[in-house]
């Protein structure tokens, strides 16, 4: 960080440009961080930038490092480390509850670096936050922790239950903070077995039978969110705030115009002027908070709010489920009768397949298609997104991607005349069999991406429908066994299928494949654990590091179509040919990647290579019959370009920037990169260590 920081200017010097900067040199120095206190400790070495999220945050780091080397003893065992932590959360103001609920740990880290020259240990940090040898919430130990704290979690949570929305399990934690008590991931997750009456689902809480369709997000230094949605009463005499949601839709049940919305919020926060309440009811429509009943009329999202007043919103609404873009399909319902839920991607599916079948009819599917570099017609995913922001904002490119996943404009007339995203979701049996299918026929299926399996899914059982978010939905919820997940882990390193696990310049697994085959066995296990227990082998990976593929075989589209284009010359395939087995497809992957590693030798490929690889094949086989020359060749396989140097890589660099802009939308879903090849994103919170799918 303090190299990041001296290479900032004192123009330059705010939080979001010292953030990036701090990734950038983690990135060129190929430091493999992760670590979701990152913005913690650099708030830490720079509070001055972070005085309007986390007042009083400097002045609290140098009153506690002046206790911690004046003789306290306050981070030995015995210290009393948890009484200031205690006091600083009840004296400071949520805004500093909320940093130490966030990054305590990078608080101990830093104080006992700077202090003592060395890194706490984990039983160092667990004892000084008290988290060690308390029990599960099932246990009578468990359960004292908080049996005084009872009624005020209960309190918090049906508050604000009544302002419309769950409470988030970061509400809670500084909740607890406040009154002397900090809990573990697994204790607040089972916190319903010591609360009667609480309901918790994918870190949330809420009174039963008030959950809501899905939730909408928590962060305390966001002034729309907490406008919005409000804020749990969390502190000692707290009586939170209330939810702007909850007042728009009982001051106008049949929803209002923009303009109603801005003057009644002025009128519900006084402190607000014409352009400030302009701009936050832009913000509302742009994440898809409010939706369109009307052409003139706006409500809040019913998905986002608990059971009585999404019941509200129904009862109240002239147009019920309009949101739901049924104006799309208006012969849907009388052709399949009920629908399924709207939820795990099924809404995103509908609206772009509505739109295709509308663009279909109209003949006008060729304005949403385009030609990529090799010439053939793919889907433009950019203009699709732009045709439904209109009237879905927040619609998200990843949305798109992930229902056209394998979809080919060719074939387009026969996925929508299926309409199987219509039809009910698949059920976890129906997951399972379905899975067990495939991998029969592939045995790297974990290293697929998500949207093309779900799409391989939806191919095997045409009855049912799946989306990828309904996949990673069935891997969360298999059952959570580490001593399983410890067996197949250690069997995996012991055996012959390793080598396509392997991260080369990590020394480390890919825990996005290896979490995918954990979930094909039927065993779940967190992303977190699982990096835990591969880092504890990390001696027994390193030994079994052989001599993998030069990534620069396969990790850009034009180079796996390349290497697509030389499996198809060796075993004489062309579009419309069917797809050859596996073993006859690995054979051939091997004798070709054997062609461009040096001296021929043998080397192994990564699952994500042979997988990249196997579906771009299905797609180029899919294609319709060329109309050209039999007589016209395959192009021969390009040679492996020489590793540059001096001027030759700066030229490299430029047409490798050239064509990544140039390179359209293809129709596989998030075209991945070999973990080999990608540069690392330190502090990559959602994906996991740099290089390592999660």
């Amino acid at each position: 960080m303090a190299w990041a920081l001296a290479e900032l200017s004192a123009t330059e010097l705010t939080a979001r440009n010292a953030m990036r900067k701090v990734r950038e040199v983690f990135a060129r120095r190929q430091l493999n961080v992760y670590c979701r206190h990152l913005p913690g400790w650099l708030a830490l070495a720079r509070p001055d930038l972070y005085e309007d999220r986390w007042p009083g945050l400097g002045r609290m780091y140098q009153e506690l490092r002046h206790a911690c080397s004046t003789g306290t003893r306050l981070l030995d065992a015995g210290g009393t480390w948890r009484q200031h932590i205690t006091w600083y959360a009840r004296h400071y103001g949520l805004p500093l509850t909320h940093f130490l609920a966030l990054h305590e740990t990078a608080l101990v880290h830093q104080l006992v670096w700077e202090l003592r020259g060395s890194l706490p240990s984990r039983d160092t940090i667990a004892t000084l936050m008290q988290t060690c040898g308390g029990g599960g919430m099932h246990t009578v130990q468990g359960q004292a922790r908080i049996v005084d704290h009872t009624n005020s979690i209960v309190t918090c949570v049906n508050a604000m239950a009544e302002h419309g929305f769950p409470t988030a399990g970061l509400e809670i934690c500084m909740l607890l903070l406040a009154r002397g008590v900090r809990l573990t991931k697994e204790q607040m997750r089972d916190l319903p077995l010591a609360v009667p009456g609480l309901a918790y689902a994918g870190g949330w809480y809420f009174p039963e039978a008030e959950q809501p369709v899905r939730f909408l997000g928590c962060r305390c230094d966001d002034p729309e969110l907490q406008l919005f949605r409000g804020f749990a009463p969390m502190g000692l005499d707290s009586t939170g705030q209330a939810s702007f949601a909850k007042h728009l839709v009982h001051s106008h049940p049949e929803g209002c115009s923009l303009q109603q919305c801005q003057a009644l919020l002025r009128a519900w926060n006084t402190g607000l002027d014409e352009r400030a309440a302009c701009d936050y009811t832009a913000a509302f429509r742009r994440n898809a908070w409010l939706l369109p009943i009307s052409e003139t009329r706006f409500t809040v999202d019913p998905d986002l709010v608990c059971t009585s007043l999404r019941q509200f919103i129904l009862a109240n609404c002239t147009q019920p489920g309009s949101w739901l873009a049924h104006r799309h399909m208006p012969d849907a319902a009388s052709q399949t009768g009920e629908t399924p839920a709207d939820g795990h991607g099924v809404r995103e599916s509908r609206l772009v397949f509505g739109l295709l079948a509308q663009a279909v009819q109209r003949h006008a599917l060729d304005s949403y298609l385009q030609t990529d570099c090799r010439g053939r017609q793919v889907f433009h995913n950019k203009k699709i997104r732009q045709q439904l922001l209109a009237s879905h904002p927040g619609l998200c490119d990843t949305a798109i991607r992930d229902c056209l996943a394998h979809e080919l404009p060719a074939h387009i007339d026969r996925t929508l005349a299926a309409r199987q995203w219509l039809k009910a979701p698949a059920s976890r049996e129906q997951l399972a069999a379905s899975l067990a299918t495939l991998q029969a026929r592939l045995p790297l299926l974990a290293f697929t991406d998500r949207s093309v399996l779900a799409a391989w899914v939806n191919r095997i059982d045409p009855e049912h429908y799946c989306t990828a978010k309904m996949l990673s939905q069935y891997i969360r919820r298999l059952p959570n066994s580490e001593a399983r997940a410890v067996k197949k882990l250690d069997e995996l390193i012991g055996g012959a299928s390793l080598s396509c696990y392997l991260v080369p310049e990590c020394r480390l697994l890919d825990l996005y494949a290896l979490r995918n085959q954990l979930g094909l066995q039927g065993i779940s296990i967190t992303r977190k654990r699982l990096m835990e227990l591969v880092l504890e082998r990390r001696d027994a990976i390193a030994a079994a590091q052989g001599d993998p593929v030069d990534a620069r075989l396969w990790d850009t589209s034009s180079r796996r179509q390349a290497r697509v284009r030389e499996i198809m010359a060796l075993r004489k395939l062309e579009p419309g040919s069917p797809m050859p087995s596996w073993p006859l497809f690995e054979e051939a992957l091997e004798q070709v990647l054997q062609v461009h590693a040096p001296g021929g030798a043998r080397r192994h490929f990564s699952g994500s290579c042979a997988m990249e690889i196997y579906g771009h094949l299905e797609l180029e086989l899919a294609q319709r019959p060329s109309p050209r020359p039999t007589a016209d060749p395959l192009p021969e396989p390009a040679p492996l370009p020489q590793q540059p140097d001096g001027a030759a890589d700066l030229q490299r660099r430029k047409r490798t920037a050239g064509e990544a802009q140039d390179m359209p939308d293809e129709p596989v879903a998030r075209r991945t990169r070999s973990a080999a090849a990608r540069v690392p994103r330190a502090g990559a919170e959602r994906r996991g260590r740099p290089g390592i799918r999660s």
